[in-house]
């Protein structure tokens, strides 16, 4: 698992880069073991200086991974809340996509038995 963390108007700190692989750990466990080459964005940060109410932090993760890349942005009051959102968004994103495939691949295999039926008539 490759992660590559880069802070945005503020300073990373350990406890931060260790949360996010912490919570990428569990993210991790979604995605095909096997693909090494699978690798971590991730972005953490303030959105701006002036903010003084509100979302003001920012957490973003970019997969890229065989068969496609996958993209999720979060907003919190808090770092560790934003990149708590950030591995449920993300995990949702995996879950999502493998649906899509599974659910591709069984129309494909339904429209091959259906050929199939036709021809043995």
């Amino acid at each position: 698992m490759n992660i590559k963390i880069q802070g945005t108007r503020i300073e990373l700190t350990p406890d931060i880069k260790e949360y996010v692989e912490k919570k990428l750990e569990a993210v991790h466990k979604l995605v095909d073991q096997r693909d090494e080459s699978v690798l971590y964005e991730v972005e953490v940060g303030k959105m701006t200086e002036h903010h003084e109410k509100g979302d003001v932090y920012k957490a973003e993760v970019h997969l890229r991974k065989k068969g496609g890349n996958l993209y999720a942005t979060a907003h919190a009051e808090d770092v560790f809340a934003a990149i708590d959102k950030i591995k449920d968004e993300i995990s949702h994103a995996l879950s999502s996509d493998k649906e899509k495939k599974e659910t591709l691949l069984r129309k494909g295999q339904m429209k091959i038995k259906s050929l199939l039926k036709r021809l043995s008539w």
